[in-house]
């Protein structure tokens, strides 16, 4: 298992005695008074994150995907020529499976919003781990007593993908392969869990932590400071569209385009100092943003849609599509020039 590195966040904390420390063990899942322990659900969400990445790698060596359009039974094209938001892999229900049953055996009455159809779980089920198994975060996992107050059951949903750039993960591009679990409260993103399952040997390469408290990661440095370069990160599809061209055209000759696949990806590039700014179309869902989100609220980053409005993560809603798009950048300042340079252009 690769060594855990810890990255302090760029936000202060407040004093006072954390309601949960470095590598406490992991406690039960809700207090009486419906309080849930913020340490222990990362570290739940951390092992069935690495659960789901390593089902994922399984499935791709044994290389029989079942890969189809989830949205069309009758869609007899190839799965690499479909639509990102089409296709559905074993690997996408098995994971999620395996994520979404335990989190609920782990964590009775929680809320979870999960990208996959939950009405037609794979054949062969995954077994349940429970809480008891969990291993504790192994990183100092400080929860100021203000925070911690907050997270409650009856406040907290899970956002799951299970397999977040599925169509990535048919062609072959693997490092654009994540497992996102983003936890809300209030409807807000407040901490985050993404596993590259295809990068930094058998566990995959994490990265997880919370508004308040920091982002860890397997890899030193878990992050970065923005480029000096003005680095604007799109997906192929984004970069196509003309009020994406417009405003990337209007933050002037030093804004550099980079196509790079994937919400999850993209996000850990600007957590990574691997890039500015990152641009997207509408139709990614609230799933890929929330763990994303979060991490970046917790180093100064910030994500709105394309007219700077922040989305809401509200379970119940009749969609869950980011339908304005997404501008996500590595800073407040680097967001706020983005959001201005779309608006201009529309």
């Amino acid at each position: 298992t690769p060594k855990p590195i810890i990255a302090s966040s760029t936000l202060p904390r407040e004093s006072g005695t954390a309601h949960s420390g470095a590598m406490a063990s992991v406690s039960a899942a809700a207090s009486p008074d419906g309080r849930l322990n913020l340490a222990s659900l990362v570290a739940a969400c951390l092992h069935l994150a690495r659960r789901g990445a390593h089902i994922i790698r399984e499935v791709h060596a044994e290389g029989q995907f079942g890969a189809h359009n989830k949205k069309a039974d009758s869609d007899a094209r190839e799965a690499k020529d479909m639509e990102a938001t089409e296709v559905l892999t074993i690997a996408d229900t098995r994971a999620q499976d395996a994520i979404v049953s335990s989190l609920r055996s782990m964590f009775p009455g929680i809320r979870i919003v999960a990208e996959e159809d939950e009405s037609s779980p794979p054949p062969a089920r995954e077994p349940i781990v429970p809480l008891s198994e969990v291993p504790p975060l192994p990183v100092p996992f400080e929860v100021p007593p203000a925070l911690a107050e907050t997270v409650t059951l009856a406040d907290t949903c899970l956002w799951v993908d299970p397999l977040d750039g599925t169509l990535e993960f048919v062609r072959g591009n693997l490092h654009n392969v994540v497992v996102l679990i983003g936890i809300a409260v209030k409807d807000r993103p407040l901490a985050g869990i993404m596993v590259q399952p295809f990068l930094g040997g058998e566990a995959g390469l994490a990265t997880y932590g919370a508004v308040g408290v920091g982002v860890f990661s397997d890899r030193d440095p878990a992050t970065g400071d923005a480029p000096d370069q003005l680095i604007v990160a799109m997906e192929q599809c984004s970069s196509e569209r003309p009020r994406i061209r417009a405003g990337v055209a209007r933050l002037g000759d030093e804004a550099v385009p980079k196509i790079s696949q994937g919400s999850g990806q993209n996000l850990l590039k600007l957590l990574r100092g691997e890039a500015s700014v990152f641009l997207q179309r509408p139709g990614s869902s609230r799933w890929d943003m929330c763990a994303g989100e979060a991490l970046l609220m917790a180093v100064g980053g910030k994500i709105t849609d394309l007219g700077g409005r922040p989305y809401k993560y509200t379970q119940g809603e009749v969609s869950y599509v980011n339908a304005n798009g997404i501008i996500a950048a590595r800073t407040v300042a680097l967001h706020d020039r983005a959001a201005a340079a779309v608006a201009a252009a529309d």
